[in-house]
C-alpha cells in the first residue's frame, strides 16, 4: 500500500484495520507494528502519521475494554484532542486526506463517547466543508462522514439539514457507483421526506431502492425488506391498510440479520396493530408476539411506547382490563421516558453550546483583565503625560472641528449660490447654452472649498441652442425634472425634437448626458428646498421625492457626487 493512492486500496485497508482491530489484544498489536513498519517504508510522513492515528484508537479502545466508559488513563477528551493534533500535524504537511480522517474520527469521538455535540457538530461541519473539494478518490471516506453527519442531524430531527447531507450522498455521481452506499442515504431522505408528510418522494426513495440492480445477497435481501417496510408503513400513515399489509408483510419475512431486530420490532407491531384495528385478534395477536420476540432479541431494557400501545389495544380487545391497564401505565411511562431523552439530548446540546459562548466570552475577559492591569501598573507613571496628551487632544479636536465645521459651510453656500438660492431662479440655467456648472467635494484636511470648472467646451450651433431653449423652458421652466419617471423620449415629446437631436444637443451644450443633466436640475431643486426654513419639518426622503428622485440611495450619491457634502451633513450646516 506505501507509495499508493488511498482508493488504489481503500477496500483492503478498511477490511485489515477491522479483522485486526475487532481481533484481540494481540491482533491489535499486530495492527500498530505492521503500520510501524510501514511508516519505516514511507519517507513522506503519511504512514507515520496514521500510524499515530491507529495507536491511539487501539490505546482508547484498550482504554474503555471495548465498550463506552473510558478510563481515566486516557480519556475520550484527551483522544479527541490527540486526533486534532494528528490534523493540525497533517495540515501543515499539506495531507489533506489524513486531516480530513483525523478530524472525522475526532468528530465521532465527541459525539460517542464524549457526548460533547455542539463540539461534534463543528468539526463535522468542518471536515464535510474541507471534503467538499477532495475527490473520493483522494478521500473515500467523504461518505462515511456525510451519511454520519445526516444521521447525527435526524437524532436531533433537525430533518431539513438531515436530508441536505442525504442528498450529498444519493446525488455524487462517485458515490452512488456503488449501491451500498447508496442504500442508507436514500432511505435516511426517504425517512426525512416522510417527517414532512411529504409521502409520494419519501416513497420515491424507497422504491428508488429496491429498483437498484445488485446481486441477491444478504445484504440486498435486507434492505429490499427495510425499503418496502417503509412504503407500507408510508401507507399505513396514509389509511391505506390493505396496501400496507401488502407491503409489510412480505418485508417482514426479509428481516434475517440479527442487528434488523429493532427495526423488525416495530414493523410487526405496526402489522399487528392494522389487524387489532380491524378486530383481528388471531393474526394481530399473532404478529403482536412476534414483534415481541424480535424485542427480546434485541435485548434492550425496556418496550418503545409505539409496542407497548399495541400491546395495550390488544390486551383491551381480549377483555382483560389489568393487562389493558398496565400496558396503558407503561405505554405513559415509555413516552415520557422517550420525550424526556431526547428533551434532555437537545438541552445538553444547548448547554454545551452555551458553554462554550461562556468559554469565548470568559476567554475574552481574561485577556482584557490582563491587558487593564497593565495599565493600572503604567497609569500612575504617566498620568500627567496623559492629561497633557488628552488636553492637546482635545484642543486639536476643537481646532479640527471648527475647521471642518467651516469647510462644510462654504460648501453649503457655494451649493447655494449653484442652485440660485441668492438669486432668481431663471438664473440657475443661462439662455445662452453653457455647460452645467458642478460643486466638487474638497478633501478632508481641507479648510477651504474649491469649484473645479469643466473642461471649455466647443462654441455651439445655433441649433443646439435653439434646442437647449426648448428644453430649459420644458425641463426647468415647466419643471419636468420632478418628474422622478422622466425619461428622454418624454422630453422628446414635450419639445417636438428627436431623442437623437436632444441627446446630441445636451451633450454639446452642458458636457454631460441627459441623466446627469437631470439629476443636477434634482440637486438644485433640493439644495433649494432645504435652504428654505419653511421645509424645516420635511424629512430628507420627502425632498428628495419633490425633487424628483425615486430611490433615496440615487439620491444620496448624487447629491454627495455634485455638492461633496450628503443631505444630512447639507442639512446640520445650514447657516441659520
Amino acid at each position: 500500500m506505501v507509495g499508493k493512492e488511498c482508493h488504489h486500496y481503500f477496500d483492503r485497508y478498511e477490511s485489515l484495520c477491522d479483522s485486526l482491530f475487532s481481533g484481540d489484544s494481540l491482533a491489535r498489536v499486530r495492527l500498530v507494528q505492521l503500520f510501524t513498519e510501514a511508516a519505516q517504508a514511507d519517507p513522506t510522513g503519511v504512514w507515520e502519521l496514521d500510524r499515530q492515528r491507529i495507536a491511539g484508537h487501539v490505546r482508547f479502545y484498550e482504554s474503555r475494554k471495548g465498550g463506552y466508559t473510558p478510563s481515566a488513563d486516557y480519556t475520550a477528551e484527551r483522544f479527541a484532542e490527540d486526533l486534532l493534533a494528528i490534523a493540525r500535524t497533517a495540515e501543515k504537511s499539506g495531507l489533506e486526506a489524513l486531516r480530513l480522517r483525523a478530524l472525522f474520527n475526532a468528530a465521532s469521538v465527541y459525539r460517542i463517547f464524549a457526548c460533547d455535540y455542539q463540539r461534534a457538530f463543528s468539526l463535522y461541519l468542518e471536515a464535510a466543508a474541507r471534503a467538499a473539494n477532495v475527490p473520493l478518490g483522494e478521500f473515500p471516506w467523504k461518505f462515511y462522514l456525510y451519511l454520519e453527519i445526516a444521521d447525527f442531524y435526524y437524532s436531533f430531527r433537525e430533518y431539513a439539514e438531515a436530508a441536505r447531507f442525504y442528498r450529498l450522498i444519493a446525488e455524487d455521481e462517485e458515490m452512488i457507483a456503488d449501491n451500498h452506499r447508496l442504500y442508507p442515504a436514500l432511505n435516511g431522505l426517504g425517512l426525512c421526506y416522510r417527517s414532512e408528510a411529504d409521502f409520494e418522494r419519501s416513497d420515491s426513495c424507497f422504491l428508488r431502492i429496491l429498483e437498484l440492480s445488485a446481486p441477491i445477497g444478504e445484504d440486498r435481501y435486507v434492505w429490499e425488506g427495510i425499503a418496502g417496510g417503509n412504503v407500507g408503513y408510508n401507507f399505513y400513515l396514509r389509511g391505506d391498510n390493505d396496501r400496507a399489509l401488502a407491503w409489510m408483510e412480505p418485508a417482514l419475512a426479509k428481516m434475517k440479520r440479527p442487528n434488523d431486530d429493532p427495526f423488525a420490532a416495530s414493523l410487526a407491531a405496526k402489522i399487528a396493530d392494522i389487524y387489532l384495528q380491524r378486530g383481528d385478534l388471531t393474526n394481530g395477536g399473532n404478529f403482536l408476539h412476534r414483534a415481541l420476540d424480535f424485542h427480546r432479541r434485541t435485548r434492550l431494557p425496556q418496550k418503545d411506547s409505539r409496542l407497548l400501545e399495541v400491546e395495550t389495544r390488544y390486551q383491551t380487545l381480549r377483555g382483560d382490563r389489568r393487562k389493558a391497564d398496565a400496558c396503558l401505565d407503561a405505554a405513559l411511562r415509555a413516552k415520557e421516558r422517550e420525550q424526556e431523552a431526547f428533551s434532555g439530548l437537545v438541552l445538553r446540546r444547548l448547554e454545551q453550546q452555551l458553554r462554550a459562548a461562556d468559554r469565548k466570552v470568559h476567554e475574552q475577559e481574561l485577556g482584557t483583565e490582563k491587558i487593564r492591569s497593565r495599565m493600572y501598573r503604567r497609569t500612575a507613571l504617566l498620568v500627567s503625560v496623559a492629561l497633557g496628551v488628552i488636553l492637546l487632544l482635545l484642543v486639536l479636536v476643537c481646532v479640527y472641528y471648527r475647521r471642518t465645521r467651516t469647510a462644510y459651510r462654504e460648501l453649503v453656500r457655494k451649493s447655494q449660490r449653484w442652485a440660485g438660492v441668492e438669486a432668481e431662479r431663471g438664473a440657475a440655467v443661462s439662455g445662452d447654452c453653457e455647460p452645467l456648472e458642478r460643486v466638487d467635494d474638497t478633501a478632508e484636511s481641507s479648510s477651504s472649498c474649491r469649484t473645479e470648472p469643466q473642461k471649455a467646451q466647443a462654441e455651439p450651433e445655433a441649433f443646439d441652442r435653439t434646442i437647449m431653449h426648448a428644453v430649459e423652458r420644458a425641463v426647468i421652466d415647466g419643471k419636468m425634472y420632478r418628474q422622478a419617471d422622466l425619461t428622454l423620449d418624454m422630453l422628446a415629446a414635450a419639445t417636438g425634437y428627436s431623442r437623437y437631436y436632444l441627446s446630441g444637443a445636451l451633450n454639446r451644450c452642458t458636457g454631460v448626458n441627459f441623466n446627469a443633466y437631470v439629476n443636477e436640475l434634482r440637486i438644485k431643486e433640493a439644495v433649494r428646498l432645504m435652504s428654505d426654513p419653511a421645509n424645516a419639518t420635511l424629512t430628507v426622503d420627502a425632498i428628495a421625492f419633490d425633487a424628483g428622485f425615486n430611490d433615496r440611495k440615487n439620491f444620496y450619491r448624487v447629491f454627495k457626487k455634485v455638492t461633496g457634502l450628503s443631505p444630512t451633513q447639507f442639512r446640520r450646516n445650514i447657516a441659520s
